[in-house]
C-alpha cells in the first residue's frame, strides 16, 4: 500500500513538471496569408515554442470549368518547419483555404507522429485536401496553425 502511494505521488509530480514547462503552455502560431499555387512561399515566422514556419508550398490541379476533379490529382500543401529549440519538438499543423468573401473551401491537417523535430532540424510536412476541395482553386487566402505538442 505504501508503495502504491509513493508511486501515485512520484508520478503526480512527473506529470506537473511535463506541464509545468513553458513549451506546454506555448500559443498555437495562426497567421493568415494570400494564397499562391504552384509558388514556394517564404513564411521564416517563428512561434513561441522555438518552432518556425519555412515555407509553404500549394499544388493545385487543373480545374476543369468552375470544378476541381478528383482525377486531377489531389489538391496538396507541403509546409517546411524548422525546431530552433533546444529540446526535439512534436508537430501539428492546419491550412484553411477562403475565397474572397470568405468562405471556407478546402481544409487540411497534419503533423509528425511517431518521430519529433530534432533540435536545429527541419521536417517538411505533406497535407492533402481530401474531401470538401472542388472550389479549392477559388482560393485567395489561407490560414495556417502550427502548434508545438510537449
Amino acid at each position: 500500500m505504501r508503495r502504491l502511494l509513493l508511486s501515485g505521488i512520484l508520478l503526480a509530480l512527473l506529470g506537473a513538471a511535463v506541464w509545468a514547462t513553458p513549451d506546454a503552455w506555448a500559443a498555437p502560431l495562426s497567421k493568415r496569408y494570400q494564397f499562391k499555387g504552384g509558388v514556394t512561399l517564404e513564411i521564416a515566422v517563428a512561434a513561441t515554442s522555438g518552432l518556425r514556419l519555412d515555407t509553404v508550398r500549394f499544388q493545385v490541379p487543373a480545374p476543369r470549368g468552375d470544378r476541381l476533379l478528383p482525377t486531377g490529382g489531389p489538391l496538396t500543401a507541403e509546409v517546411a518547419v524548422s525546431n530552433t529549440a533546444e529540446q526535439a519538438h512534436m508537430v501539428g499543423l492546419a491550412i484553411a483555404l477562403y475565397d474572397d468573401e470568405g468562405h471556407l473551401l478546402a481544409v487540411a491537417s497534419g503533423g509528425n507522429r511517431i518521430m519529433p523535430i530534432r533540435p536545429d532540424r527541419q521536417q517538411t510536412f505533406n497535407l492533402v485536401f481530401d474531401g470538401l476541395n472542388a472550389e479549392a482553386h477559388k482560393a485567395t487566402a489561407f490560414q495556417i496553425s502550427l502548434e508545438a505538442k510537449p
